[in-house]
């Protein structure tokens, strides 16, 4: 029974980090957590299968999204400040 909450965890943990993927910085921070959770399951000897399957996969996905998106942001606001300058000179 505690594996099962366990899993339940893990893929709550991996919906909410696909979901704050697009937001970069917060969905980069929980989807790692859901990462390390699923990989920990995982090496415990817990069978990659339903929920488990599902939160390892949602995790895989999010993380590069959210790096992504966060890198994009930075960028984003890098030029920003940027072009901000510039246009005072």
């Amino acid at each position: 029974m505690e594996q099962n909450a366990e899993n339940k965890s893990a893929m709550v943990t991996s919906i909410v980090g696909l979901a704050l993927s697009s937001l970069g910085l917060p969905g980069w921070i929980v989807s790692a957590i859901a990462r390390g959770k699923c990989k920990k399951l995982i090496e415990a000897g817990e069978p990659v299968a339903g929920q488990l399957k599902v939160a390892n996969i949602l995790s895989r996905i999010g993380l590069p999204v959210s790096i992504v998106m966060t890198v994009i942001y930075v960028l984003y606001f890098i030029l920003g400040v940027a072009l901000g300058v510039s246009q005072y000179m």
